[in-house]
């Protein structure tokens, strides 16, 4: 494409976010511009999210508290914020022995896995696992989303290149 150029396209995640962004094409390659909605394209069927995610034991990994549950990705901003750091987590609903109901994102390719189960403070019990912990990343990119004061997709960059796109969130 030549430098000038324009691209209207769509980002999705695993995690069902979804924005479309335009981008003009600079001198060096590199493609940049912003989110224009939080609507997308219909997705393709070879987009469609894999059907049956093996659930980890629920046993395993670490327990702890963090400030970042499952309702703070019920915002789609946030929601492409965590995709784009986490981009290989799927995400599940459910209860267990009749326990609350609690959010579950996981990577089947490496075995790493997240069990939120968000509290009434806006607070959640979590409990990971696997080689990547992932949630960390999540939460680190929502707090910055947080002090940034929560702007809309509309207010984040685009940066793309050939191999890949970085979402910048204003400060």
């Amino acid at each position: 494409m030549k430098p000038g150029g324009i691209i209207i396209a769509g980002l999705r995640g695993r995690l069902l976010s979804a924005g479309l962004v335009r981008l003009t094409m600079g001198d060096d390659g590199v493609a940049e511009g912003q989110f224009v909605s939080g609507g997308n394209y219909m997705p393709a069927r070879q987009e469609a999210a894999q059907r049956h995610l093996i659930l980890p034991d629920l046993d395993s990994g670490t327990e702890r508290l963090s400030s970042v549950g499952a309702s703070a990705l019920a915002d789609n901003a946030a929601l492409v914020l965590a995709d784009s750091v986490a981009p290989a987590f799927q995400w599940t609903r459910g209860s267990i022995d009749g326990q609350p109901s609690t959010d579950a994102y996981i990577d089947q390719d490496s075995g790493s896995f997240v069990v939120v189960t968000d509290r009434p403070d806006g607070s959640a019990v979590i409990r990971e696992g696997g080689p990547d912990l992932m949630w960390r990343r999540v939460e680190q990119i929502v707090t910055s989303w947080r002090e940034a004061g929560c702007p809309s997709i509309e207010a984040f960059r685009v940066r793309a290149t050939r191999c890949g796109h970085t979402i910048v969130v204003p400060k």
